[in-house]
């Protein structure tokens, strides 16, 4: 699924905020664009995002992706990928 990160600080800032408040741990599982996402001790989210030319894709298993298409998970793993805590590979066509 397409994933716009400019749209979703500007529509939901709430999200993006949250993730930048909270205590996360990421890390990588298995391919370049899995990632376990870890917030407070809570189980973890299984993600997938990657980048394209015009923007990003990706997936989570929380209900908040399924709600809205983008959550906390994929915001805090975007945000880490801005301070180089961890490698967002390039998608596959």
């Amino acid at each position: 699924m397409e994933v716009d990160f400019h749209a979703e600080r500007e529509q939901r800032p709430d999200i993006w905020q949250t993730a930048l408040e909270e205590s996360v741990e990421i890390s990588e599982a298995g391919r370049p664009d899995l990632f376990l996402v870890d917030a407070s001790g809570e189980i973890p989210a299984n993600c997938s995002l990657a980048e394209r030319e015009d923007g990003h894709v990706g997936w989570c298993s929380c209900a908040q992706f399924d709600e809205h298409g983008v959550c906390f998970d994929l915001c805090a793993i975007r945000q880490a990928a801005v301070i180089d805590d961890v490698s967002i590979p390039v998608a596959r066509d």
